[in-house]
């Protein structure tokens, strides 16, 4: 499952779940899932977490977000 650092990010911001679950309107059965990986975040969901708690996406779910490094997909002017 979904390595994951929701837990630990909301304790740091001071929320609870109920405090998160009201500044994303994701239910806090959800946010206990996620946290608890029984339930993979849509990126949806992913996106509006990581917003409500300041902070990436990157940072709270390692390893989902790739960054493309290579040349080929980036856009160059003449």
């Amino acid at each position: 499952m979904l390595e994951n650092n929701l837990r630990k990010v909301r304790q740091r911001r001071g929320y609870s779940q109920t405090n998160l679950t009201q500044k994303t309107g994701i239910s806090s059965s959800i946010i206990s899932a996620i946290e608890n990986r029984k339930l993979y975040p849509h990126p949806g969901w992913r996106k509006r977490l990581a917003t409500a708690l300041e902070t990436t996406e990157n940072k709270l779910f390692p390893g989902v977000v790739k960054h493309d490094t290579d040349s080929k997909d980036k856009i160059t002017s003449p």
